[in-house]
C-alpha cells in the first residue's frame, strides 16, 4: 500500500513501546532463550515467501555470511523486542526511506513484504508462548499478546490500516498467508544459486561439515514439529517416528529449562 509507512510521534512510540515492557506476556516471552529456538518456525516460513526471501538474500545478503547475519538479525530484533523498540522501529522507516531513494518504489522492503515479516514475527512469539504455557493459551492472553505484537508493528512504521485489527483478523491474515503465498520455491531457488558455503576462519572444515549436518538435523525436528500442517507440506518435510520422540524430548528439555536461574533462562538484552 503506498503512503501506508509513518513514523509515531514520540509520546505515541512511547506508550507502543510499554506494551512490550518486561512485565507483559509478550516481553517475558522474548526474553526466554528457548523463544529464539522456537523462532526458527518463522524463518522457515518467512523464507517461503518471495519477497521476504529476496530481502534476506539481496538486502541483507544472509547466505554469504549467515552466521554473522544471524546474529546481527538478532541483535536488532533484541533491539526491536526488548531493549530499545523506539531506536529500533525508527531505524528501520529510516533503511526502508534509503532503500526507496535508491531503488524506488518497487525495493524488497515494500509494505507487503515488511508487513508480513512483522506480522510473522509477532506469530513466531505467540506460538512460543503457547508452547511454553503447555500447548494452550487463554483467549485473554491471546488478545494480550496480539496487542502487543499490533504495537512492535506500528512502530516500525506500519500504518493501521495494513494491521488486522484483532487477534482473529490477525490468524485469518496469517492462514490465508501460509495457504496461498508460502512455497519453498523461494529458499530452494537462493540455495541452488548459491555455492557450499565455505568454513569460517579457523574453524576446521571437517568440523564446520559436522557442525552443518547437525544443525540441519535439528532445524528439521524443530521444523518437522512446529510448522503449520500447510506449510509443512508445501515444503516437503515429512515428521519420522524418530523426529516425533526427538521433539518430545527437546520439549521436555525446554520444560526444565524453565526452571534455571534468570541469568541462565533470559537473553543478554533481557538482563541489563
Amino acid at each position: 500500500m503506498e503512503g501506508s509507512v509513518k513514523v509515531e510521534a514520540a509520546p505515541e512510540a512511547q506508550a507502543l513501546a510499554a506494551k512490550l515492557g518486561p512485565d507483559t506476556l509478550f516481553g517475558q516471552t522474548v526474553a526466554d532463550r528457548r523463544t529464539w529456538l522456537l523462532m526458527l518456525r518463522t524463518a522457515a516460513i518467512l523464507s517461503g515467501h518471495p519477497k521476504s526471501m529476496a530481502v534476506l538474500v539481496n538486502d541483507i545478503d544472509l547466505l554469504a555470511d549467515p552466521v554473522e547475519r544471524v546474529r546481527e538479525l538478532q541483535r536488532w530484533l533484541e533491539e526491536l523486542m526488548i531493549s530499545d523498540p523506539v531506536a529500533a522501529g525508527t531505524a528501520t522507516h529510516a533503511m526502508r526511506e534509503r532503500m526507496a531513494q535508491r531503488w524506488g518504489r518497487w525495493h524488497g522492503w515494500d509494505d507487503e513484504a515488511l508487513t508480513f515479516a512483522a506480522l510473522s514475527l509477532g506469530d513466531g512469539v505467540i506460538f512460543a508462548a503457547r508452547t511454553l504455557q503447555g500447548g494452550s493459551l487463554f483467549p485473554a492472553q491471546e488478545t494480550e499478546l496480539y496487542e502487543s505484537v499490533a504495537a512492535m508493528v506500528r512502530l516500525m512504521g506500519i500504518d493501521d490500516g495494513a494491521i488486522p485489527a484483532d487477534y482473529r483478523a490477525f490468524r485469518q491474515y496469517m492462514e490465508t498467508q501460509l495457504s496461498e503465498v508460502i512455497d519453498r520455491r523461494p529458499i530452494h531457488e537462493a540455495l541452488e544459486a548459491r555455492p557450499p558455503l565455505p568454513a569460517p576462519r579457523r574453524v576446521p572444515q571437517v568440523a564446520w561439515t559436522a557442525a552443518q549436518t547437525s544443525g540441519r538435523h535439528v532445524a528439521g525436528v524443530v521444523l518437522g514439529a512446529t510448522l503449520p500442517d500447510v506449510t509443512r507440506e508445501r515444503y516437503g518435510i515429512r515428521p519420522s517416528a524418530a523426529g516425533r520422540a526427538e521433539w518430545a524430548l527437546m520439549s521436555a528439555a525446554m520444560g526444565a529449562f524453565g526452571y534455571l536461574p534468570r541469568r541462565v533462562r533470559l537473553v543478554p538484552a533481557a538482563r541489563r
